[in-house]
């Protein structure tokens, strides 16, 4: 069997920052920012130098499970109802999470950013997504593999938002979807228009609790509104056509550029029956087991359907 493998080019994965707005700062004390935190259930949350990722100080959140960690306070509320109506803009937070990559120690500038995109694979014949973490793919009786990275045993941090009417709102953001820099600071946001229950709301934040689903300790170095129009973007190799043998395997790999935005990349190997997800992940593997000429479409897509997607296609010829 002859394996052939394909490319897109890989690309940085950065958020545009235009018009961010802090809602906790690392780099000021919190009576400054007019900022209280108090435990929530057994979890404990405090003010700490001993770890940074702007300025001096962060919040050392020590949680067991998703209904015990830490809430900051923010005395002054902060209103979002302006910020609401841009699809672009992110609750952003970055967090450290020991254990994981990097340290927890010193200051300076940001680096990193987050990671995109799940894995899966599938097709014709078996298949195995080399890259990321995911779910099984599907399409035409196609079986998946994968591996996902997983910090310090934390899968997700989840974030309860009460606003000053009363009301709350929730998100789960996926760790496995992070990169760590090298000082183990690791971005990870959600649109504001995709955190659930917050529409109804009067967008005005009152407090934000944080808690992990295994008992562990992290830090919060920033916690912020960015505005992320980054479009999507992703790129085939040298040529946009191949030519195989019957019975060859390609393994397609894709790297996609969205910003801060959660990536999602769906693989259809013959457009002869309507564009569908065949399989997705990063990496994808698929053997044409019949002769002829097919178009292979790749769409990039983001996780929250706030930003166009990206398509691109090639032609596999199989002899």
């Amino acid at each position: 069997m002859k394996w052939i493998t394909t490319a897109l080019a890989a690309l940085a994965l950065m958020g545009s920052a235009i018009g961010q707005q802090k809602l906790y700062d690392g780099t000021r004390a919190l009576g400054d920012q007019s900022v209280a935190v108090e435990g929530w259930g057994s979890g404990i949350i405090t003010e700490t130098t001993e770890a940074a990722f702007e300025g001096t100080a962060s919040l050392r959140v020590s949680t067991r499970n998703f209904f015990q960690g830490g809430t900051i306070k923010f005395g002054n509320g902060v209103n979002l109802a302006s910020a609401y109506g841009n699809r672009s803009n992110l609750l952003m937070f970055v967090f450290n999470l020991p254990g994981a990559s990097g340290t927890a120690t010193g200051a300076g500038g940001r680096t990193g950013g987050p990671g995109a995109g799940s894995a899966g694979g599938g097709g014709s014949s078996s298949g195995t997504a080399d890259d990321g973490g995911g779910r099984p793919g599907g399409g035409r009786g196609g079986q998946a593999t994968t591996t996902a990275t997983n910090p310090a045993g934390v899968d997700r941090i989840r974030v309860i938002i009460t606003t000053t009417d009363g009301l709350k709102s929730e998100a789960y953001l996926e760790m496995a979807d992070t990169v760590a820099d090298q000082r183990g600071w690791r971005r990870a946001g959600i649109p504001l228009q995709a955190i659930t229950g917050f529409a109804r709301t009067n967008k005005t934040i009152q407090s934000i609790a944080l808690a992990a689903d295994e008992a562990t300790t992290f830090y919060v170095g920033s916690i912020s509104i960015l505005e992320d129009s980054t479009p999507i973007t992703a790129d085939l190799p040298m040529n946009d056509t191949m030519n195989i043998g019957t019975g060859d395997t390609i393994i397609f790999q894709a790297s996609g550029q969205g910003g801060a935005t959660k990536l999602i990349y769906e693989w259809d190997f013959d457009d002869k029956d309507g564009i569908q997800a065949d399989a997705e992940g990063r990496a994808v593997r698929h053997r044409f087991r019949t002769p002829g000429t097919y178009t292979v479409t790749v769409v990039v897509r983001d996780a929250y359907g706030l930003k166009e997607p990206f398509r691109r296609t090639m032609t596999v010829t199989v002899n």
